[in-house]
């Protein structure tokens, strides 16, 4: 956003003014300026010719500066919040932040030498009043903003300075309840003041330029932070700033590095936990990997055991020759035709000799002594076999 007069030239001309008041008498509000608009030509007009005009003392100058700085201090205030489009609280705005508005206040000064009340002190009643009244309350955008938007103003002449008064005048008439008293009181008067100011023999215009040298010094010269000369810092307002923000914004800061410590702990306890979780991971990676190992060597254990357990279930090599030999006595016995009970008693002896050589017990020696005496057995047998088939050829 630029407000008006940061568009406006340094140097204008009188006679546009001039002109301009010409055109008002006429009652002719046509004009080739465009630095008013066609609502500001009107107002103009009405007020130049309602209103009866006597000017001034040339004493009164330097008072009148004042007030004209206090107002337009508090202008500029409600300009740059609404972007230059008043508000139904810009009446309130202005009224509140300006103290010769609010209190009607009254300033003495006879020059600029020697005087009560001076634009440093302006400056801090003005801001005094905008850091409580406002909603919208920054001692640094007052300082470092304002201040030079009204040296511009100033510095811009006498047009600049009408411009905002007609629009001061416009919004302090939109109010229903006291706005327009405060026209009929002061800015009526103050704009038939700066349009008839060099129209009449006097050093106005000259105190004008004084002024606004003196309050480009001030304001150039402003130190927010503390330095030499009349200064607008925080410990010239007299509300005791400093002590606030060091209340207010120190316990924020301790309050800061409060929540910086406890995040910091926070950080190195989940560094711990997350290497004590690391470490148990770890650990519990060795033991999974040492009951893994534990279990493959159980498992080949058991395979060897297997292994000699079928090992030892095989017949030895000296039992062949007894299990050929029962096999042909079988054999033998089988082709022979022969079918009497002694034979089948012999036949099933030697299965069951058989099937025990088969199955194959642990102990030799039993073994051989069981195959000793079926072997007997089988003689016996094979004897008695001959006596008969040698009785029944013979009979």
């Amino acid at each position: 956003f630029t407000p008006h007069w940061k568009m406006t030239s340094s140097t204008t001309e009188d006679n546009d003014i001039r002109n301009l008041t010409l055109k008002m008498s006429s009652l002719s509000t046509t004009t080739t300026s465009t630095y008013f608009t066609e609502k500001e030509h009107l107002t103009l007009h009405n007020i130049l010719s309602s209103t009866l005009y006597t000017h001034p003392p040339s004493t009164y100058t330097c008072t009148l500066l004042l007030h004209l700085l206090d107002i337009l201090y508090s202008y500029t205030y409600n300009h740059r919040l609404t972007t230059g489009e008043p508000t139904v609280e810009s009446t309130h705005t202005v009224i509140y932040n300006s103290p010769t508005l609010s209190w009607l206040e009254s300033y003495n000064s006879s020059s600029f030498t020697e005087q009560t009340d001076s634009i440093i002190d302006i400056l801090k009643y003005g801001t005094r009043r905008m850091l409580i009244y406002p909603y919208i309350r920054s001692y640094t955008f007052i300082t470092s903003i304002l201040c030079h938007d009204v040296l511009t103003i100033f510095q811009n002449g006498k047009m600049c300075i009408l411009k905002c008064l007609l629009e001061l005048h416009s919004i302090l008439d939109n109010n229903d309840v006291h706005g327009y008293l405060f026209n009929k009181i002061w800015t009526t008067h103050l704009i038939c003041w700066i349009v008839n100011m060099n129209n009449n023999d006097d050093d106005d215009g000259k105190v004008l330029e004084e002024f606004t040298k003196e309050l480009g010094v001030v304001v150039m010269n402003l130190n927010v932070e503390g330095g030499e000369g009349e200064v607008l810092d925080k410990d010239s307002i007299g509300l005791d700033l400093l002590a606030l923000e060091e209340e207010v914004f120190g316990h924020e800061v301790d309050d800061k590095s409060a929540e910086e410590e406890e995040e910091s702990s926070c950080c190195s306890e989940d560094s711990s936990d997350e290497d004590d979780t690391s470490s148990s991971s770890d650990s519990d990676d060795e033991e999974d990997s040492d009951e893994d190992d534990d279990a493959e060597q159980q498992k080949q254990h058991d395979l060897s055991e297997e292994e000699k357990t079928l090992s030892s279930m095989t017949l030895p090599p000296k039992q062949d020759g007894a299990i050929l030999r029962s096999k042909d006595l079988l054999d033998d016995n089988i082709g022979g035709g022969v079918n009497n009970t002694n034979d089948n008693e012999g036949s099933e002896g030697m299965v069951q000799s058989l099937s025990s050589l088969l199955l194959g017990d642990d102990d030799d020696e039993d073994e051989q002594q069981e195959i000793a005496k079926q072997q007997k057995q089988m003689e016996s047998t094979n004897d008695n076999r001959k006596k008969h088939v040698l009785i029944q050829e013979i009979g």
